[in-house]
């Protein structure tokens, strides 16, 4: 390694990049395909700045406590739009969308 053929590298382990890491061992463990899947949006046209901030704190705080693990959140806030979106790994009756 030198300065010229690795200058990130070289940057990094001369300490002026004190969050850098190098992984050297991965693990992983591969989940069986869901043999089915349902994919849902809901959009929010114009909402005000205070239910925008109402809907991103509910949303969070399901995502985070609530939601069980074959669910899939996402939350997209856009030019006087918000999108929830997500997928669920699972039955269709089971989602109750």
């Amino acid at each position: 390694m030198t300065k010229s053929n690795n200058p990130d590298l070289y940057f990094a382990l001369n300490g002026a990049a004190p969050s850098f890491a190098i992984i050297t061992t991965y693990y992983f463990q591969a989940r069986h395909v869901p043999t089915n899947a349902v994919i849902f949006s809901y959009s929010y046209y114009q909402p005000d700045a205070s239910e925008a901030a109402e809907v991103f704190a509910q949303y969070q705080d399901y995502g985070n406590l609530t939601a069980p693990a074959n669910l899939g959140l996402q939350l997209t806030i856009g030019e006087n739009t918000l999108v929830l979106s997500g997928v669920w790994y699972g039955p269709e009756q089971e989602f109750g969308g």
